[in-house]
C-alpha cells in the first residue's frame, strides 16, 4: 500500500483500511448510543456516519501505523474528533492541540468522563512551539496544516517531525 497518494473512494475496500473504517464506525456509533458527540471538520455533533472522504482519512492514517497503547501521540488540529478519542480509548496517551476552545473542552470533558488519557489544549504551535523535551511516538494532523497561513505550514511540520521519538510515525492529510 503506497504511503502517499491521492484520495480514492477504492482504498476503504483495501483489508487493513476497511477493517479500520469499520472499527471506527463501530466506536463512532457507540458513542452516539452513550450520548458522546464528536467533530469532524470543527463541527461536534452527534454522527451516526462519516462521509467516505473523512473515513478515508481517518482509517487510512490509522490503518499504516503499526500504533500500540503504550505509546505518545501528538495531534494537531483535532479537538474532540474519532481518531483521539479512538486512540485514547485504546490506551495511547494523546496529546491534542487545537485552537478551538469549545472543541478543547469537548475533548478535555469527554477524556475526564471517560478516563482515558487524553489532554487537551488550546496551544497554539505557530507562536507557542513544541519544545526539545516533548517527544511522541506518533505525530498526526488531519487536513489541519493547509488552513495554516503559508508561512508556519513548514514551521509546525517541523515542529511535529522533530517532536518524533527515533523511529517515530508522522501522519499527515491534506484538502488540497
Amino acid at each position: 500500500m503506497p504511503l502517499n497518494k491521492t484520495i480514492s473512494v477504492a482504498d476503504l475496500d483495501e483489508p487493513a483500511v476497511k477493517r479500520q473504517a469499520d472499527e471506527l464506525l463501530r466506536f463512532g456509533r457507540g458513542l452516539l448510543f452513550r450520548g458522546q458527540r464528536f467533530a469532524v471538520n470543527g463541527v461536534s455533533k452527534p454522527r451516526w456516519r462519516i462521509r467516505w472522504h473523512k473515513m478515508w482519512e481517518y482509517a487510512r492514517g490509522l490503518s499504516l501505523v503499526p500504533w500500540k497503547p503504550s505509546w505518545r501521540v501528538i495531534d494537531f488540529g483535532g479537538g474532540a474528533t474519532l481518531p483521539v478519542y479512538f486512540l485514547a480509548s485504546r490506551g495511547l496517551s494523546v496529546k491534542s492541540f487545537d485552537i478551538d476552545a469549545a472543541l478543547t473542552g469537548e475533548a478535555r470533558a469527554t477524556a475526564a468522563k471517560k478516563k482515558w488519557p487524553l489532554e487537551a489544549s488550546t496551544r497554539d504551535l505557530t507562536i507557542d512551539p513544541l519544545r526539545d523535551d516533548e517527544t511522541f511516538d506518533w505525530a498526526m494532523s488531519f487536513c489541519v496544516l493547509e488552513h495554516l497561513p503559508r508561512t508556519q505550514q513548514l514551521n509546525v511540520a517541523r515542529q511535529l517531525g522533530r517532536a518524533l521519538n527515533p523511529g517515530g510515525y508522522l501522519t499527515v492529510t491534506f484538502d488540497f
